[in-house]
């Protein structure tokens, strides 16, 4: 019955020269952090290009940031739906509700789904569209994964990539490789799009560090993440309190909120960093990456990480682990340094940018000219060339074909 009804309300896609409008129903689980600002910016550029856009994302993990900027979305439906990280019997309420806002919402041209528990419910639902999915970083990316653990989220991306999905959109070429040789998704099903961001007005240092009870001497080292195990805040602060011992100006900024936020505050009062370390929950990085001298990313895994991009967008020089595609953004002595998953080889990344003004000053202009080659605007459109492309011949709804509300 839900097939009938939609088809009887579907039309050939428009040729003329106002192109498609399409009806796209974008769905994320864990709303904050980078893949939720990829989400708001998704939905925003694809409304400036005439697009009909639904949002459906779980309150359960909406950090104060997403949902700040989720209320001033211009022309985007916005739904909550309750869906949580770890596998349960809530599961089965979840999908409920996603199938419910599909049939209610729908028919949509194009259903997206962001990270991998939506991206499981999402495109097991059977209702029209085409399913693209982005997973914002495979589980199985993590070199930490148990075996067993490996097997089972392995074993589901490639059956959902097989069966269920019309694209898998990776956001750097180490995460498509790894779903082309790890997951076995095939090449066809496969696009890689990195994230884009816009380069905004900074705040003033002065101010920032006023507000922070930072000197103008300090050397602040930044860390923007949701604090959970993936983004691994425990080594950041192990890696300033080694640094710290060499050179007391060096002080950290932690900007986010998660699980192991309590278990930051432990470690930071156990490593004697209360007062050298500033823990900030619920606030854009953008405001305070005007106080910054550079950022330390210490994630066990990652794809594209927005901070990453965000931060060469303000020339900010970058210390990174090694992991995922941050290589494309941290290219090692002109935008930052990449170092090994440990204190010691992050702490020594970061007292050699602490005491070099010069260095610092011309990984910031190396970090500005990276930054160019991720955008948005690009980022955007090619998102919109994949929906295309994976409704190929299907019928697309007409905004006339809809039936008043």
């Amino acid at each position: 019955m839900i097939g009938n009804e939609a088809t009887a309300r579907r039309v050939p896609a428009a040729q003329d020269g106002f192109g498609v409008r399409l009806r796209v129903l974008l769905v994320i689980e864990a709303a904050g952090g980078g893949s939720g600002r990829h989400v708001l910016d998704l939905a925003m550029g694809l409304v400036s290009r005439g697009h009909e856009v639904c949002l459906a994302y779980s309150p359960v993990r909406a950090e104060a940031g997403f949902l700040q900027r989720l209320r001033g979305l211009p022309g985007v439906t916005v739904m909550p739906v309750v869906m949580h990280r770890e596998v349960s019997v809530e599961d089965f309420s979840a999908y409920s509700g996603l199938w419910r806002l599909a049939v209610e919402q729908g028919p949509f041209d194009i259903l997206h789904s962001h990270s991998s528990k939506a991206g499981a419910l999402l495109r097991s639902i059977p209702v029209p569209g085409a399913r693209v999915y982005t997973p914002h970083a495979f589980r199985t990316m993590d070199p930490h994964t148990p075996p067993l653990a490996a097997l089972v989220f392995g074993g589901v991306e490639t059956l959902l990539a097989r069966v269920a999905t019309d694209c898998v959109i990776a956001v750097s070429a180490e995460e498509a490789r790894h779903a082309r040789t790890r997951l076995r998704v095939p090449a066809s099903k496969l696009a890689t799009i990195v994230n884009g961001v816009s380069s905004p007005g900074l705040r003033p240092r002065a101010l920032v560090r006023s507000e922070l009870g930072i000197d103008a001497s300090d050397v602040l080292v930044g860390f923007v993440g949701r604090l959970c195990y993936q983004k691994y805040p425990e080594l950041f602060l192990e890696a300033i309190s080694r640094a710290r011992k060499i050179n007391p100006a060096i002080k950290g900024l932690m900007l986010g909120d998660g699980e192991l936020f309590g278990a930051v505050e432990e470690l930071c009062i156990s490593l004697g960093l209360e007062e050298a370390v500033k823990l900030v929950r619920g606030q854009s990085a953008m405001d305070y990456f005007g106080g910054m001298d550079c950022l330390c990313m210490t994630s066990r895994y990652e794809a594209m990480p927005y901070v990453l991009l965000e931060a060469l967008s303000v020339g900010l020089p970058i210390v990174s682990t090694r992991v995922g595609g941050t290589d494309e953004a941290v290219v090692p002595g002109v935008t930052g340094f990449l170092v090994e998953s440990e204190a010691e080889a992050v702490a020594e990344a970061v007292l050699d940018l602490a005491g070099d003004a010069l260095l610092r000053r011309r990984l910031s202009m190396g970090a500005v000219e990276r930054a160019a080659a991720y955008t948005t605007e690009s980022m955007v459109a090619k998102t919109e060339e994949v929906y295309l492309k994976s409704i190929g011949s299907k019928m697309v709804l007409s905004a006339s074909s809809r039936p008043a509300a």
